[in-house]
């Protein structure tokens, strides 16, 4: 789980699995973060700090 907001980060599970975003808001009460997706629209999404882990790539590495 990264420890800054404004990290990148992957979806693991669901419908967004392989997704990559970046933390806008950590939430520790509920155990969620609020990421902004990095796709088309920019989506904002609430998810559980489980289904997610730290992208220690590059922007290319997932823009290509």
């Amino acid at each position: 789980m990264p420890k800054k907001d404004n990290q990148v980060v992957m979806v693991l599970t669901g419908s967004l699995s392989g997704s990559f975003g970046r933390i806008i808001e950590r939430i520790k009460e509920k155990e969620r973060v609020i990421v902004e997706l990095f796709n088309e629209k920019s989506d904002i999404e609430r998810i559980n700090f489980d289904n997610i882990c730290e992208f220690n790539g590059t922007i290319s590495d997932f823009l290509s």
